[in-house]
């Protein structure tokens, strides 16, 4: 059992526990985990002081948390989606920093099911979002990347941003994964944007080729078949050795560069951009080191806690984060995949999941935030004294 003291060896009379976890994807929002941990601590420790900061990973979602935390001014406009409609989307601007969330523009939300096909999706949406903070004087792009409906690696976002893909007759390509094999030669645009930083924001580490890479992790959940799927790698693996030939940066062997169809091609080959963790990025963003200077407690979370939450998912970077300054750090999640080993290796001290033996899947859903109040009340109970 934990045993937290102040000074005189006695239990702190009014503790800091700051509250910070992901969303629970498909019941609670980042911000309403927060309130439900937040309602169980006080049912506890009614004298605690309970901070609350929602987070993400990089992906879909980190957009708003970013507004909320850093008070970004939204900037909206009249972009194509991923299947070249029209549609409304924003980024956020913050003086000279803009945050461009790729799935508003190119997610897989805006499409519906039988919409889904991902040689003929396109991140182009997402390039008029970044040359519009370009064009209100950002000298630091953050592509928040997830949740992408595209496979296109970035050839959309480069079109938009005004490059030109033509093939070997000189005609120019329309930006999307099906035509990845055809580029024969690459026209920039005559902006010079070599003053700007172009960072990409991802929260996995695969690399662009390979079982593993864009195309074969990604492309089945984006519609594509096993016949499209190859197409798609070809295409994907020409485009890398176009891009490592005229720009010199080997992009195919960059960790993460596999994130939301290749985008990385563009961003760090023809944009010279770096590829950074999601969850450091947005910790680092929101002065997670300060909050965590004057806690007591963290209590983290997500939705499900398995192997991918070990490769820097939210819970793994508040984890380390703290880990170095011995705040000690518990975890609530909806379903927990992960061995004792593994929950240990993260530096977690305790691990409480809304799912039980008598509870069915859909009912967790539908009962979350209950729950996980009632799961934080029985965390603080057995592990707080």
């Amino acid at each position: 059992m934990v045993q937290k003291e102040g000074e005189d060896g006695l239990p702190l009379a009014s503790p800091i526990v700051l509250v910070a976890p992901d969303k629970f994807k498909g019941s609670l929002s980042a911000r309403e985990v927060c309130e439900a941990v937040e309602a169980g601590v006080l049912r506890s420790l009614p004298q605690a002081r309970v901070q609350k900061v929602p987070l993400a990973d990089g992906g879909d979602g980190s957009l708003d948390i970013l507004e909320e935390v850093l008070g970004l001014e939204r900037i909206s406009l009249e972009v194509l989606d991923p299947l070249f409609r029209p549609i409304q989307a924003h980024f956020g601007l913050r003086g000279e920093e803009a945050y461009v969330e790729l799935a508003l523009a190119s997610g897989l939300p805006l499409l519906q099911a039988s919409e889904r096909h991902t040689l003929r999706t396109t991140t182009y949406g997402t390039g008029q979002l970044i040359r519009e903070a370009l064009g209100r004087g950002a000298k630091q792009v953050y592509l928040l990347v997830g949740g992408s409906a595209t496979t296109d690696g970035g050839m959309g976002l480069a079109a938009g941003m005004g490059f030109q893909f033509r093939d070997r007759a000189g005609k120019t390509l329309r930006p999307m994964g099906a035509n990845l094999g055809r580029i024969a030669s690459v026209i920039s645009p005559g902006e010079s944007w070599g003053e700007v930083e172009f960072i990409l924001v991802t929260d996995v580490q695969n690399q662009l080729l390979g079982p593993n890479g864009a195309a074969y992790q990604y492309g089945p959940q984006k519609g594509a078949t096993l016949e499209e799927l190859a197409v798609l790698e070809a295409g994907m693996t020409h485009f890398a050795q176009l891009t490592q030939q005229r720009t010199g940066i080997p992009v195919k062997n960059i960790p993460g560069s596999g994130a939301a169809g290749g985008v990385a091609l563009v961003v760090c080959g023809w944009l010279g951009g770096t590829i950074r963790p999601g969850i450091d990025s947005l910790l680092q963003a929101v002065g997670f080191a300060d909050m965590l200077a004057t806690a007591d407690l963290v209590i983290t979370g997500e939705g499900k806690m398995d192997a991918q939450t070990l490769q820097g998912k939210v819970v793994h970077g508040v984890a380390r984060a703290a880990s170095a300054t011995g705040v000690p750090v518990w975890a609530v999640c909806g379903r927990n995949d992960l061995s004792p080993e593994e929950i240990q290796s993260l530096g977690l001290a305790a691990v409480s999941c809304l799912s039980r033996a008598d509870l069915s899947a859909e009912y967790c859903m539908n009962h979350a935030a209950v729950l996980l109040e009632e799961r934080t009340v029985e965390l603080l109970l057995y592990r707080w004294v």
